[in-house]
């Protein structure tokens, strides 16, 4: 088994840099702006160029965590008060942090009685298994490899469903 380090030991926070904006005072632009369960729209500036991991603050779906409460995000982007923003340190690469935490069970770590809210302080107290970058960087490998042949599948599919569409509108015309 490997070591279990807390969040607050392999990520900087920089929850400090975040910047709420309500759609109507957000300007349009190509940057993707981003909550607690990811993109919420686009905006003109990015407050962050980097490849990042954004935890659910609030709102998030801690009761389901199968729906996923941590994403990845890399190039520029902007990230309002409603998700945390970690950056990996470098005993810790970003993707393997990512599935970490993807579908982590925060309930444990959750505090407030109207809305769910996992506060800075309780993600730091977070402890995940690190094991070693090499092995890392062969999980990191072998999920690319996976990625892509979901996103193969995934097309796969919509082909298939396209062409059982047409085959009934072609068999059965309204």
């Amino acid at each position: 088994t490997w070591p279990t380090k807390r969040l607050e030991t392999i990520t900087e926070c920089l929850d400090s840099k975040r910047k709420p904006v309500t759609a109507a005072q957000r300007p349009s632009g190509n940057v993707p702006y981003f909550g607690a369960n990811g993109q919420q729209g686009w905006i003109d500036t990015a407050i962050f160029d980097e490849t990042l991991i954004l935890v659910a603050e609030d709102g998030g779906h801690f009761d389901a965590p199968e729906r996923g409460v941590a994403y990845k995000v890399s190039g520029p982007s902007w990230v309002n008060n409603h998700a945390h923003v970690l950056r990996p340190l470098p005993e810790v690469t970003a993707e393997y942090l990512h599935r970490s935490l993807k579908h982590f069970n925060f309930l444990p770590f959750i505090s407030g009685r109207t809305r769910a809210k996992l506060n800075k302080n309780q993600l730091n107290r977070v402890e995940i298994p690190v094991p070693p970058l090499k092995l890392q960087w062969d999980f990191d490998e072998k999920m690319a490899i996976v990625d892509q042949k979901m996103g193969n599948l995934g097309i796969l599919v919509d082909e298939a469903n396209n062409l059982y569409n047409a085959e009934l509108a072609r068999h059965f015309p309204s």
